[in-house]
Parts: C-alpha cells; structure tokens; sequence
C-alpha cells in the first residue's frame, strides 16, 4: 500500500503556464505588452536556481527502487486528483513486484531553463538524480505556452505570426539537449534507467487559441521532434503521448475521450492514466537496482 506525504512546492506557476489556477478553471491570461518583432530568447539566469521541494511517496516491504520525477505540472498532477508518476509507479510496482520510493521534483510552471537551472544548481535534486533507479522528465511545454500572449494579440513575429514560437521551440532545443546531458553527467555517464514523454496539443483547451489548432499543430509537431530527436540520440526512451492523446493522424481532440482536466488545458485523470501507460509500454533498464 502506497503512502504520500505531500510538500507543497516553493514556486508556483504564473497564469497561462502549466501550473493549477487556484480557482480551478481554464487558464485565460490577458496578453503581455507586444513587442515589435517578437520576444527574445533569454539566457539562462545568472540569479540562485529555484529550488524544487520533493513530494515523496513511500513504499513498503521487499525490493525498494527509487524513482525522481523530473518537470512541470504534467508530473505534479495540476488539474487532477493524481498523476502519470504515482499511476505509472503503481502499475510498475504490479508488473514487477518490487517497491518503488518516488521522490517528485517537478514544480509548477517550469520551463526548460528552470529545470537545467535546478539540474545544475540544487544539490538536493542533483543528489537524488544521480542515486535514481529510475527518473523520468517532462518540460518543455510551459516555454510555448509562454509565447501565446504574444501570438494571441500578433505581435509574435515573422510573416506568419509563429517566429515566437520558433523562437522558443529553438530554446528548448539547446536547453533540452543540456538537461539530458546533466542527468547522464550525474548518472555517470549512464542513460540507463532514464525515460521521457513527448507533448500533447497544450492549445487546445486556451479559449483565445482553440480555433488555430491546424495553424499551431506544425509548432507542435517541431517541439515534439526535438524532444525525440535530442532523447533518442542519447539512447533515452519517449513515450508517444502525442499520438496517445490526439491519434496517428494527430488531428483528435482529447477532450472528446475526456483526457484533458475541466480547467482545459492539463490531463485529467484518465489522461494521466494514458501517459502512465506509454510509459509502462517503453523498454527501461533501471539503473542501480539489483
């Protein structure tokens, strides 16, 4: 029998990013004032990293392997009564016999510069990846969803009104590619035991945004590649969430098979339960236990 005690995290989302609304709504930010040619890409901050404050679920009798979750609000669970960590640990624990201890560093509204930030920076989080078993990271989608003001009032930039986008697509690009090389760095040079999801259609439950699904998918499409691109290259195994929550063709919407929370934009439980079984589908080699 699982047990949870719960640490509310230090840093929580800023509205419109994957973080839960206090209201549990769906999420609607008014626009950021525009630029003219679309916002920068900024570097990583030169400030103390944010500290990520571990959920931790305990596990009792037999063999014991540890899990850390790594990523934003897709892990925590924002929008839901639970999450793709604690159905996927469950669902391992049933495959396998053994206990899984899950240390949760997810946080709120994190983009890719906060997690290799953390990565590099938070000794409690560096301590924990590199005596994982197993860990599992999601990030990327909070960097685009940070661009929609922009894109939503035309004042994304570019000829098509995307380049903010492209912009931070490339953003996560680099600072993907850095992440997966710090958690391999702290495993020893390691990729085992190491998995990551691709994203389903954030913009589907934005109200300001839902009628240009066909218009954003490509944006989509290009972070997804480079999430698979940058896992696979180091071995890493991804689990199709896209394909899961939206099919092959890519054009489904997952509200129709109630995967998406009533706040229109994070899993619901259901949807959770479909992340967990990607996971569940990929080949993991766990990297310490016995």
């Amino acid at each position: 029998m699982v047990t949870h005690r719960f640490v509310p995290p230090v840093l929580l989302a800023a509205a419109l990013l994957l973080g839960a609304c206090d209201d549990g709504g769906e999420t609607d930010a008014s626009p950021a004032p525009a630029p003219t040619a679309g916002p920068t890409v900024a570097p990583a901050p030169e400030e103390s990293a944010p500290q990520a404050t571990p959920t931790e679920t305990t596990t009792g009798g037999g063999e014991t392997v540890s899990y850390v979750a790594l990523g934003d609000s897709l892990a925590t669970g924002a929008g839901a009564t639970t999450s793709y960590v604690e159905v996927y640990a469950a669902a391992l624990e049933d495959q396998t016999g053994v206990d899984l201890a899950i240390t949760n560093l997810a946080v709120n509204g994190w983009t890719s510069t906060d997690l290799l930030t953390a990565l590099q920076r938070d000794e409690t989080m560096r301590t924990a990846v590199a005596g994982a078993d197993l860990v599992t990271v999601d990030i990327g989608a909070n960097d685009l969803l940070g661009a929609i003001p922009f894109y939503a009032s035309d004042n994304c930039g570019g000829d098509d009104n995307l380049q903010c986008l492209r912009d931070a697509t490339a953003q996560v690009e680099q600072q993907w590619a850095a992440i997966l090389d710090e958690v391999i760095a702290l495993r020893g040079g390691e990729a085992a035991g190491i998995a990551t999801i691709d994203l389903y259609q954030p913009f589907i439950g934005n109200r300001r945004v839902a009628d240009d699904f066909d218009v954003l998918r490509p944006v989509m499409d290009g972070l997804n590649e480079v999430l698979t691109d940058g896992a696979e290259a180091r071995g890493i195994p991804v689990a199709a969430v896209h394909d899961a929550f939206h099919g092959p063709d890519g054009t489904g919407d997952p509200n129709d098979a109630f995967l998406i929370s009533v706040d229109g934009l994070h899993p619901s439980n259901a949807g959770h339960e479909v992340i967990a079984q990607e996971l569940l589908a990929l080949d993991v080699d766990w990297a310490h236990a016995d």
